[in-house]
Formats: C-alpha cells, structure tokens, sequence
C-alpha cells in the first residue's frame, strides 16, 4: 500500500517490512525542510506500528540524495533542530534500515547513508563527505562514521573530501553488499523480506543491544562532533 499524497517522500508498505522513498527525482532527492518533516513522521509511524521488521530507504529515479537542496537553503535553529532529530530518529529506530545506494550520496545525503544499518550499493555508486572542500561543516557525517566506523574511517572520508566508490565502501565495511546497480533495489528488498520474517522482537532486542555495547551513544557522539 502506497501513501495516497506522497509528496517528498513516498511510503510503500508490504505488510511487515515497507519501503521509504525520497520522491524529488528532478533535484536529485535533495533534501528540504519538508523532506526531513515527512521522513520523521513515517519513522515514527513505522516504528511504533509494531508490525514493521525493515525498513527499505531509497532514492526515486536512482540516485540516492544529493544533499540539501542549496536552491532551497534549509537553514536556521528550526531547520537545525529537526535534521538532527532526524538523525537521533535514525539511531534509535527500533528495526533494520537497508540503505538502496543505486548511484550517489552526496553531503547530507551521505549521512543518510551512513545512518542506515545495512547499505547495499551498486557497483558504480559512491558515497561523498564533501563539505571541508565547501568550506562547510559536516556534523552528521562525522557523528555516523566516529560512531559506527572509528576516527580512521572517519579522518579519511572527511579531511580526503574524495568520492568513495563501491569496491572502496565494501572493503571498509561502510557497505554490507555490492551489487550490479540494476539490482540494488531489488536485493535491498530481498534482504527486507527476509527479515520480515523473523521475529520481530528478536530484531528490536539486537538492534538495543548492539547500541547499548557501543562504547558511547550515537546521541553522545553527535554532541561532542556539535559542541
């Protein structure tokens, strides 16, 4: 079952996993204020459903997220606020996301990438922390890679501001899989469905574990990048 009004995002359930699309292919699916407004408010639906296992995040029209749409210029306190909700909305959220990287995440983009639990990418996407070279903070990217992937990983994709391709993505860890591009979508899905069919308070207690063992919170992480 699809939204009725998609709008920026679109909403596909498929029973007990569901698919989240950014929906504005003709800008890339950069992000505006609406964008990060309607991503928490299906996160939220589909993490309190009690029925949903996986999520699916994706771009329409294949490229992932180009970053915050600069011709839109999200920005102030409120905006602020709410892309870091967004983020802390991603760390806590109580079942797997499989990110679909079928061509490029980009900037802010990247960082949704990076929050994602599992990422499968296409054979030639890539992946792009680019803002030291725009002169321009980057805090979610560095809380996700310290976070998840250490200072190393985390040094080399922020002060190298170099696109990171697939083969590069898998060798770090940053991706679960490489696939041909045509089939990212499809093996993202395939891998939802299979999770579907776990139980799914199995998979809400390993996803707490997993960040109670962590050395500090990704909440905590995201305060020392932005203090």
């Amino acid at each position: 079952m699809t939204d009725a009004v998609p709008g920026v995002v679109r909403v596909v359930r498929h029973g007990p996993w569901s698919e989240v699309v950014l929906n504005r292919p003709e800008r890339r699916n950069a992000i505006i204020a609406e964008t990060v407004d309607r991503l928490r408010e299906s996160l939220d639906d589909l993490g309190r459903d009690g029925e949903t296992a996986a999520v699916v995040l994706r771009g329409e029209g294949g490229v992932f997220c180009s970053g915050l749409d600069l011709g839109q210029a999200p920005s102030g306190p409120k905006f602020a606020a709410a892309w870091a909700g967004l983020h802390r909305d991603l760390a806590s959220f109580p079942v797997i996301t499989i990110g679909a990287l079928e061509v490029a995440a980009v900037a802010g983009g990247a960082s949704l990438a990076l929050a994602c639990d599992l990422l499968i990418a296409g054979r030639n996407a890539f992946l792009s922390v680019p803002e030291l070279a725009m002169g321009r903070p980057a805090p979610m990217n560095t809380a996700w890679l310290v976070y998840k992937h250490g200072l190393g990983r985390a040094a080399a994709l922020l002060l190298g501001a170099q696109r990171t391709n697939a083969e590069q993505l898998l060798a770090s860890g940053i991706a679960f899989e490489v696939v041909d591009g045509a089939q990212v979508v499809g093996r993202a899905c395939e891998l939802a469905t299979t999770f579907a069919g776990w139980r799914r308070s199995s998979i809400v207690a390993a996803k707490d574990s997993l960040r109670r063992s962590a050395p500090r919170t990704f909440e905590e992480t995201l305060d020392a990048v932005a203090s």
